[in-house]
């Protein structure tokens, strides 16, 4: 299966409010807006446009890790789709992995993970980087992950209600035609290391 790249960047847009443009690759957020959260002995730089979720699911992600695969240390770990990328800070600042990256297509979250990767603790820097991706296919093939972890958009905003009236067009929480889903399933393989997992948040009534 090929799902060409230029189409998934399209979807990286989102609505006029205010005559602002909120959705834009270029724009770069006030720092007097941005706000910490505890990530274990880290502290992520979050932005009310960057939030999805990832806050409230992190903790839950981090249990279901350590019930399926308890007791195990993953040497490294990728959050996609990352957005701020507290899931995958909080997995490296509670010992769940040692090294962590972070990728997305929206370079303004990516501005947030690399204020965050700036002001790590000592013992962390060197063990945290980040790509600004249309998809998994840019991850460079040499790089392997034995953990995989992500909470992707996950409705079809073709065909369901509660994105076409509440959320429409809102990057975060549409993957129009699954292709977003498409091409991580398509890709991924290259990326896993032999023992490599993938496991991902999805909405139950999607």
């Amino acid at each position: 299966m090929t799902i060409k790249l230029e189409r998934l960047s399209a979807f990286n847009r989102g609505p006029v409010i205010d005559n602002r443009v909120f959705y834009n690759d270029d724009w770069i957020p006030k720092e007097e807006d941005y706000y910490p959260c505890n990530a274990g002995d880290i502290t992520v730089y979050n932005h009310p446009e960057f939030e999805g979720g990832g806050t409230a699911i992190g903790l839950i992600c981090k249990e279901v890790i350590e019930q399926i695969w308890p007791g195990r240390k993953f040497e490294n770990a990728m959050e996609w789709a990352s957005g701020p990328g507290y899931i995958g800070f909080l997995l490296l600042g509670t010992g769940v992995c040692n090294n962590i990256t972070l990728a997305d297509i929206y370079r303004p979250a990516l501005r947030a993970v690399e204020k965050t990767i700036a002001n790590l603790p000592d013992k962390y820097q060197g063990h945290a980087d980040w790509y600004h991706i249309r998809g998994m296919a840019d991850i460079p093939e040499s790089r392997k992950y034995d953990l995989i972890v992500g909470s992707p958009p996950h409705w079809d905003m073709n065909d369901h209600p509660f994105v076409n009236e509440v959320l429409y067009n809102d990057r975060r929480s549409a993957d129009p035609d699954w292709l977003i889903h498409q091409e991580l399933f398509a890709n991924v393989k290259k990326n896993l290391s032999p023992d490599g997992v993938l496991l991902l948040q999805e909405q139950a009534y999607a």
